[in-house]
């Protein structure tokens, strides 16, 4: 009897109700079944502490390679080669923030680590999917500043301007 990957995987992992043997895609399946059910603040604050937590350790992770290779050759800073240094972080910094949700939002259709761990996705008002361009813009707004403290009181500018919600993740 051979065994495959695949196969073994099936044993253990069952498929989901309503899915067949010959899906591939198991996140496509999961969102045609998908309740709009706003998350509540506190399941966003989870997110976002979630989140927070990644995005350091990986931003943490870059920046001492960054560190690792350029502070050598700024072994003795003059205030315009530390000020050069300085902005080149901050860039890198902005660049990482927004690859980092971006991509994790994209490529796992409206979830980040704090949304998978609290079973919200994010979605758009109408209940699609997220698009790319969604993604990108909920990245972008993200760097507004005092964005994050909006949330207290109205819809998140990284909701409002790209016109998607999160929700709590219930099947039908």
């Amino acid at each position: 009897m051979v065994f495959s990957i695949r196969s073994i995987f099936l044993y253990f992992i069952p498929i989901p109700k309503g899915m067949s043997e010959t899906t591939t895609d198991y996140l496509q399946d999961f969102e045609q079944r998908v309740n709009l059910i706003p998350a509540d603040k506190g399941l966003r604050f989870v997110n976002f502490i979630i989140d927070y937590i990644a995005f350091s350790l990986i931003s943490y992770l870059i920046d001492s390679i960054y560190d690792a290779i350029v502070l050598p050759q700024y072994v003795y800073l003059d205030s315009d080669s530390a000020l050069i240094f300085a902005i080149y972080g901050a860039l890198i910094s902005i660049i990482v923030f927004v690859l980092f949700y971006t991509t994790i939002e994209y490529y796992t259709k409206g979830r980040s680590l704090g949304k998978l761990a609290t079973n919200t996705i994010a979605v758009r008002r109408d209940g699609s999917p997220i698009t790319f361009k969604d993604a990108l813009l909920r990245s972008l707004c993200r760097l507004i500043p005092l964005e994050t403290f909006c949330a207290l009181f109205v819809t998140p500018w990284h909701d409002s301007i790209p016109g998607t919600t999160v929700v709590k993740k219930t099947w039908s």
